[in-house]
């Protein structure tokens, strides 16, 4: 199975985010450098899932939605068995659809039981996934994606971080720096 064209180019896009946002907050290079290869990698687990799933273009089921949320750890599974052994990015890319409400997946991690790194992850994916045209919904604007993280500050997303954001997504940089 290929990797879709637009996994591929979010991937690439989520990176870029990811790794402009850890200079922004004045992160160390290292830290800096595993944001952009988890961001690389943190949907590599949808090869795993069927193409009915992952290009639907209406709601996922129930039963859908539990398959496609297998992405994260079958993902780990597949850079683990391909000698990917960063332990550091491996809990990125499984966490990163984790909630500070406890409500993400896989495991239901609550607040600061998340790392800070997938917290700032988390906040950098979603961005790409609101500002990109999707098989099931189109692109949002930016007053659309700015109320997304405000309303779900603190549920979703990390309010630190959240709030940083957002200082950051009037930046002109942001619009244009990320755009294949």
């Amino acid at each position: 199975k290929q990797f879709s064209p637009n996994t591929y180019e979010h991937s690439i896009i989520v990176s870029k985010i990811s790794s402009w946002f850890g200079e922004k907050l004045d992160l160390p290079k290292e830290d800096i450098e595993k944001l952009r290869i988890a961001g690389l990698l943190h949907d590599i687990g949808k090869l795993s899932i069927p193409e009915n799933i992952l290009h639907k273009t209406s709601k996922l089921t129930k039963e859908e939605y539990e398959i496609m949320k297998q992405h994260t750890v079958n993902g780990i599974r597949m850079l683990i068995k391909a000698g990917f052994n960063n332990r550091d990015i491996l809990r990125l890319i499984f966490c990163h659809h984790e909630r500070p409400d406890g409500l993400g997946y896989p495991n239901g991690l609550k607040g600061d039981s998340i790392p800070v790194l997938a917290r700032i992850l988390t906040i950098c994916d979603c961005y790409d996934a609101m500002r990109s045209n999707r098989s099931y919904k189109g692109q949002r604007d930016l007053e659309y994606i700015k109320s997304e993280f405000v309303n779900n500050s603190g549920k979703q997303f990390d309010s630190k971080y959240v709030d940083l954001f957002l200082t950051y997504l009037d930046d002109k940089e942001l619009e244009t720096k990320f755009i294949i």
